[in-house]
């Protein structure tokens, strides 16, 4: 028997307005929200019940989901898109009947067109579902079980007594960002810090067969899986001068790559302040994993520069990849029912290799980095108890929550401080002993923010960098307030680099290292923030203003500010 739960706030806003909202959209969106969300099909699955590609069916949900919340808020549930997205992922799948989970499932999976018998059963069961949902989301007295082969997104026990809990999480195998948002990693970001897999002219034994016709290859290979059972997938690409690049990846690990259709492969460019812009391609894979006698799906992204990308030949022995699929659902600690998510973080396939675990403590709906995020290799505390994980399975299905003999303190929660949040207004005093008032001092101005110190190499290496555009936009309505986190009892060789590196702007220095509160405006350093002055708001971050970036991000936001403030 399970223990009363405590409900989720954001389905109860939603739940009454849901299938008045439902009934509003077209059949393909109604058709489109309960295949993801209902029965948790994966893209290509909705694709294929869609008669449409995997690609243009994660656009579709993406514009139902959209179309969604705009009725919601029309009937006054003021929600995010994200947030939405996570409460129709964890909450609605346990309300799904047998009737519709089979049904649906049956239909996706072996059908080309939307046919009549899918958009009948949506409409159909669409009013017994919601009611069921409400009257489970009241009273829990057992765990619900669900049909296809879905898994609870709920946790048996509660905590308070310590006892230990076993969680069972649910699976979205791609599209993450739809369930929380990873503002802190653009997509270029997470390719420097993805996994890589090396590429050559050699075809590895793995590699039984490969698609005909191809020009001009490139093999590789990765390991996926859990460590016991460890599978391996070929991929190739073929690049042929002038013409666009293929890809196909082994997504069954059979070693025949002419049963799998070819990864749609786009070409995406971004700005390139020395000339020509950068390109490279994208495109996700989804890999099969069998789990408890089911394949159950693991999306990856890849990227690769493009060979007219000036980046290209330092580049060109390897295809880059990162995981695109998480573990989501509840875990109730202390008498609350936190949502929570549990990320692979090395893109192996094996939770127990690295993992962190999610925890919406706030209930904002989103996951922040500092305070609701978990390495689940170590103890963590949770309103002021600490805690361990123990006993992950290999695919991250279930584990248990333990009360830790270990005490460490409580993580206090901190916003990321991402594009479009606010930095809070701050009044420090400036080495040169000026007070500086953030952001009532830079009305009308575009604001620098430079967290750096004279420890951090790459930090010194952006100094030229910032005086140059210093120099050139300050008349145009820059300025540059240097944040150092040098180390206590620095004050004096921070003024003295400042005036021999000739750092004119104001620089603020509290003797405290990562301790003082401004500290926390960082993920590492160097951290450049470009803030409005008006709002405090954070226009860009991070890789968008180092090296000859700066002046291309800083040029492109004063004209837009330009514009703005003509208007």
């Amino acid at each position: 028997m399970m223990e009363p739960s405590t409900s989720d706030p954001f389905w109860e806003q939603v739940a009454p307005h849901l299938d008045d909202a439902m009934d509003h959209l077209s059949e393909k969106d109604r058709a489109a929200i309960v295949l993801r969300f209902f029965d948790q099909k994966g893209f290509r699955v909705i694709g294929e019940a869609l008669g449409t590609t995997d690609d243009t069916a994660q656009k579709r949900v993406t514009r139902a989901l959209e179309k969604l919340r705009g009725l919601l808020v029309k009937r006054g549930v003021r929600i995010s898109i994200t947030v939405l997205a996570g409460t129709l992922m964890s909450q609605c799948v346990q309300a799904a009947p047998a009737s519709l989970a089979a049904a649906v499932a049956s239909t996706a999976c072996n059908s080309a067109v939307v046919g009549a018998s899918i958009l009948t059963i949506v409409k159909g069961t669409l009013k017994m579902i919601f009611w069921n949902k409400l009257k489970v989301a009241c009273a829990w007295s057992v765990p619900i079980m669900l049909a296809a082969g879905a898994v609870p997104l709920a946790v048996d026990l509660a905590v308070d007594d310590f006892k230990p809990i076993r969680v069972q999480l649910g699976w979205l195998s791609s599209g993450v960002n739809t369930f929380y948002s990873q503002r802190e990693f653009s997509p270029d970001e997470r390719f420097l810090g993805g996994e890589r897999i090396v590429l050559g002219a050699d075809k590895p034994a793995s590699l039984r067969r490969v698609p005909d016709g191809l020009a001009a290859p490139l093999y590789g290979e990765f390991i996926f899986g859990p460590s016991e059972q460890p599978m391996t997938f070929g991929v190739v690409v073929d690049e042929p001068d002038g013409k666009p690049a293929r890809l196909w990846v082994d997504r069954n690990g059979n070693g025949d790559l002419t049963d799998d259709p070819p990864i749609e492969w786009k070409v995406h460019r971004s700005p390139n302040p020395d000339g020509p812009d950068f390109t490279k391609y994208r495109g996700r894979a989804m890999l099969l994993i069998q789990s408890g006698g089911k394949p159950l799906e693991f999306g990856l992204q890849m990227q690769r520069m493009a060979k007219d990308n000036p980046y290209f030949k330092s580049d060109a022995d390897f295809l880059a990849y990162w995981g695109d699929y998480a573990r989501t659902g509840y875990v109730t600690l202390g008498g609350k029912n936190i949502r929570a998510a549990l990320d692979n973080l090395n893109t192996s396939g094996d939770y127990r290799s690295r993992a962190a675990l999610r925890l919406d403590l706030d209930g904002n709906g989103r996951f922040v980095e500092r305070g609701e995020w978990f390495d689940i290799a170590k103890p963590f505390n949770v309103g002021g108890t600490t805690y361990e994980i123990a006993d992950m399975s290999p695919l991250g299905e279930s584990f248990k929550i333990v009360k830790s003999q270990q005490k460490i303190p409580e993580i206090p929660i901190v916003p990321d401080f991402y594009v479009g949040e606010k930095v809070p207004p701050f009044v420090k005093t400036a080495l040169d002993g000026r007070k500086v008032s953030f952001p009532a001092d830079y009305k009308g101005k575009l604001v620098l923010l430079d967290l750096w110190a004279t420890w951090c190499g790459p930090c010194v290496e952006e100094v030229p960098n910032l005086a140059r555009a210093y120099a050139r936009f300050r008349d145009q309505g820059l300025e540059i307030l240097g944040i150092s986190l040098d180390y206590a009892g620095q004050r004096r060789l921070v003024a003295q680099f400042t005036k021999s590196k000739r750092m004119s702007w104001p620089q603020i220095y509290e003797d405290g290292g990562w301790d003082p509160d401004l500290a926390k405006l960082q993920h590492g350093l160097p951290w450049p923030l470009l803030v409005d002055g008006d709002t405090g708001e954070i226009l860009a971050k991070g890789f968008d203003l180092r090296g000859d970036f700066l002046a291309y991000t800083v040029q492109k936001a004063l004209k837009k500010k330009t514009v703005r403030n003509a208007k």
